[in-house]
């Protein structure tokens, strides 16, 4: 083959691997991270959370739902918020509280050792990316007695994922978390 032949062929072979089935198409570029006001005023979503904050992270304007004060699955979930698309598909947005959470506090730090710190005022926790579109978030109490989690599936494209999980966590942690905290004592 000769020079031009060469570098056609290697273009057709590229275009060629880039619409195969199964091959994930490239993520777009995210933009800066723009603040979000999860607890913000007007409708709420599971009592809690700003439905416009949810729509921006996940880019939809329809969605369903789930809210219970206890998980049927998990006796020591004692928040548990569900959000899908549609009745029939997979949680694109997940909250939980866990009371206790099924890890010691030691298991907590040395899971959060290997992945991104959460913002100052929201530690301990960290966020954690999949590298496609979905990302968590995980914080607790000091003394590892409370866990707080926000997973985060499929969320809008444009946005970065694990961002928008961290502040879920930082903004909802002085209510899901403290504030019950102080409540019981």
């Amino acid at each position: 083959m000769t020079g031009p032949a060469r570098v056609t062929f290697a273009l057709l072979l590229t275009a060629c691997l880039a619409v195969l089935p199964g091959s994930s198409p490239p993520r777009p570029p995210q933009r800066p991270v723009e603040p979000l006001n999860v607890l913000g005023d007007g409708p709420k979503v599971c009592d809690v959370i700003s439905r416009r904050a949810v729509e921006r992270v996940l880019g939809l304007r329809f969605f369903v739902v789930r809210r219970a004060a206890r998980s049927i699955y998990d006796d020591d979930v004692t928040f548990a918020c569900a959000v899908r698309s549609r009745p029939d598909s997979p949680v694109v947005l997940r909250i939980e509280v866990q009371d206790p959470p099924g890890l010691s506090l030691r298991a907590l730090r040395e899971i959060q050792a290997g992945y991104d710190p959460l913002p100052e005022d929201a530690l301990p926790g960290f966020s954690e990316d999949d590298g496609f579109l979905s990302a968590s978030a995980w914080t607790w109490t000091p003394n590892g007695d409370r866990l707080l989690t926000v997973y985060l599936g499929d969320g809008d494209p444009a946005r970065d994922s694990a961002a928008d999980a961290a502040q879920f966590a930082q903004q909802l942690k002085p209510v899901l978390l403290l504030r019950s905290l102080r409540g019981s004592r």
